[in-house]
Parts: C-alpha cells; sequence; structure tokens
C-alpha cells in the first residue's frame, strides 16, 4: 500500500486536474483583463477607469455591460480594432449620473487600440439596430484611455 508521501504528488495532480476541468470563462476572463485609465474629457466625466475583458466591460462605478465579439464590417479600419455586442443593449447610469449614450440604449462598441494620440485605446459607442457599417453609422460617444502596463 502506497504511503501518505507517495500520494500528496498524486493527490496535487488530481486537484490541479479537477481544477482547470471546473474552472469557469470568469478565470480565463480574469487572466486577460485590462485597466483603462480614463484619458479624454468625456471618459473622466462619464465613465472613469474601465476595467475590461473579453466578457464585460466595468465601468468605475462598478456598472458592467456584458459584450460578445462580432466580425468587423469591411467600413472600418483593420488595424487592431474589434467590434462588440452589447447584450442586453442598455445605457447605464455612470459617474455624476451620466449616461454612456445620452440616454439611448448602447447596442454595440468599437475598441480601437493605439489610434490616436489621445489614447491607447478608443472606445466608441453605438446605439443602432443592426451593426454599424462603418465608424459613423450611429455613433453616439467616443472615450479615450491609457491602458495600465
Amino acid at each position: 500500500m502506497p504511503t501518505r508521501s507517495r500520494l500528496a504528488p498524486i493527490r496535487a495532480l488530481v486537484l490541479l486536474a479537477a481544477i482547470l476541468a471546473g474552472s469557469s470563462g470568469r478565470c480565463a476572463a480574469a487572466a486577460t483583463a485590462e485597466h483603462w485609465t480614463a484619458v479624454s474629457r468625456t471618459a473622466l466625466a462619464i465613465t472613469g477607469d474601465v476595467r475590461f475583458t473579453p466578457v464585460q466591460i466595468v465601468f468605475q462605478n462598478g456598472r458592467a455591460m456584458r459584450i460578445t465579439a462580432i466580425p468587423r464590417p469591411r467600413g472600418f479600419p483593420p488595424a487592431a480594432t474589434q467590434l462588440y455586442r452589447i447584450s442586453p443593449p442598455t445605457d447605464p447610469v455612470l459617474l455624476n449620473g451620466n449616461r454612456l449614450c445620452g440616454a439611448r440604449r448602447v447596442t454595440y462598441v468599437l475598441v480601437s487600440r493605439a489610434r490616436s494620440p489621445a489614447g491607447d485605446v478608443e472606445l466608441s459607442v453605438y446605439d443602432g439596430t443592426r451593426p454599424p457599417a462603418n465608424e459613423g453609422d450611429g455613433l453616439c460617444a467616443t472615450y479615450f484611455y491609457q491602458r495600465v502596463r
């Protein structure tokens, strides 16, 4: 019969396998979370700093929006941009009672990285019922951030 000391490595491996098998998307999302510091006047006044993961955007006051990556339409610049659907569409109350899209429900956001001298990340917010066909199609606000490294 194996001794306790010989079983310890086996138990550790079984425990690790159980943890990995049971880990949810939240664990993966937490590992890839980015922290953005607000730099534009609109971001400072409305969103504050942001925590971004592949499944949600969390604003400084703790309000969150669930996001799902979708294919980017041809009218968008190809470099470092990703379009996301907001599910369900929402316009959360953020800092000082301000709203992300002026009381219109946000349906899509476009995250553009390193596109502007104003910041590392540009967050463009859309309120249309269909995915925007170009950057101006249904645009209701734009916010700029620096990624915390």
